[in-house]
């Protein structure tokens, strides 16, 4: 099982991060009996992890175990990880009644020391086990508009509006694709037809409403006074997700600012 790049990796939804595509496809039929059980997707912490930080991780847990610097949690290197292949997963949702959805679907946890488990919210899928691995994927339960072709989740499509500006929509997330070329691989990765989704002002309107992004938050994606990827104000990305998860007062102002500029735009309102 070779390491797996970002651009490989398919995005789970709700800002959660990315795994590889059977394990991505298993997470979709989970998170469809999690939304019936407990009325919500799985709750995920980490999935995919990049060849740097899983590193940087190792390094930083063998200078904790050689009283070199602060605690550690357990890592292993980019070379041994199975998060960074694109099969593993962290997460809180671990009661047994969790569990025994999760170990249905082929996850199961494995770091153990002595028998004893130690990693409660390290999951790892294992296809063979997957006792519905060959069942159809589960519709999102989301509307769809007609200028958005009916999505099964995770839903994500790359459209370029009045052929100027390159978006990536999710549910609840956006990212302004500013460099030209991580734009084509995000239409050639996205798209059924690796194209771009080519919208106008109302074809806009209609995506915005139909992924639950505001236009404020898209705006300040385009002049770059959203998120970064890491969570950070001052980048092109916006989620629900991580806008729930960190400190927003820098960006509600910002995007309050933005609101100011919104009626410029009656076209195109959230």
């Amino acid at each position: 099982m070779s390491l797996l790049a970002f651009a490989d990796a398919v995005d789970i939804g709700g800002g959660r991060g990315r795994l590889a595509g059977p394990a991505a496809a298993s997470l979709a039929r989970v998170d469809a009996e999690f939304r019936s059980a407990f009325g919500r997707a799985a709750d995920i912490n980490e999935a995919w992890r990049s060849p740097e930080q899983a590193d940087k991780n190792y390094r930083a847990y063998v200078a904790y175990l050689a009283g070199r610097g602060p605690w550690a949690a357990l890592a292993y290197p980019a070379a041994t990880s199975i998060h960074c292949r694109g099969y593993a997963l962290d997460t809180d949702d671990t009661s047994s009644a969790h569990m025994r959805i999760w170990n249905d679907h082929g996850w199961f946890w494995t770091v153990y020391r002595n028998g004893k488990l130690v990693e409660r919210w390290h999951l790892e899928y294992f296809a063979e086990r997957d006792k519905h691995r060959n069942d159809p994927a589960p519709a999102s339960g989301k509307a769809t508009a007609a200028a958005i072709t009916t999505l099964e989740e995770p839903a994500m499509r790359t459209i370029r509006w009045n052929g100027k500006h390159v978006f990536t929509f999710g549910e609840e997330k956006v990212s302004h694709q500013d460099v030209p070329v991580d734009a084509i691989n995000a239409a050639i990765i996205h798209n059924p037809d690796q194209k771009y989704l080519e919208l106008d002002d109302a074809g806009l309107t209609t995506a915005l409403k139909t992924f639950g992004v505001p236009w404020s938050a898209l705006d300040a994606c385009m002049r770059g006074l959203a998120y970064d990827i890491s969570g950070a104000v001052g980048g092109r990305y916006w989620s629900r997700a991580v806008e729930q998860k960190i400190d927003t007062s820098q960006l509600a102002r910002t995007i309050a600012d933005l609101q100011k500029t919104a009626a410029s735009a009656p076209t195109v309102e959230g």
